[in-house]
């Protein structure tokens, strides 16, 4: 099931506010992620659910400028007095009806 850690074990989890130093983004990604994974399958409820949860968490939070890339945010993680700045590499595979020759 797509993103039902992410919601249930993070975005709707305070104390990951607290912990990720860039949570506004971190939280709206993740969100944007959900809806793109919803509009490859329509009918999955337990996608909605999911998406309704997450945006009932975001309420109130406004939306910050989107990464660079617009593939993913890496979270900074609070530890104590410290700030961790994650990185990631991804490579991203689509369906051949969504590349547009150039």
């Amino acid at each position: 099931m797509t993103g039902s850690d992410f919601v249930r074990d993070a975005l709707t989890n305070p104390a990951m506010a607290q912990a990720i130093v860039n949570w506004p983004g971190t939280a709206w990604a993740g969100l944007d992620r959900l809806r793109q994974s919803a509009r490859h399958a329509p009918a999955d409820q337990e996608l909605r659910s999911l998406i309704s949860l997450a945006e009932s968490a975001l309420a109130g939070i406004p939306r910050p400028a989107p990464a660079e890339g617009g593939l993913m945010v890496c979270p900074w993680l609070r530890i104590g007095d410290t700030v961790v700045r994650t990185i990631a590499m991804t490579a991203r595979f689509d369906h051949a009806a969504d590349v547009t020759p150039r």
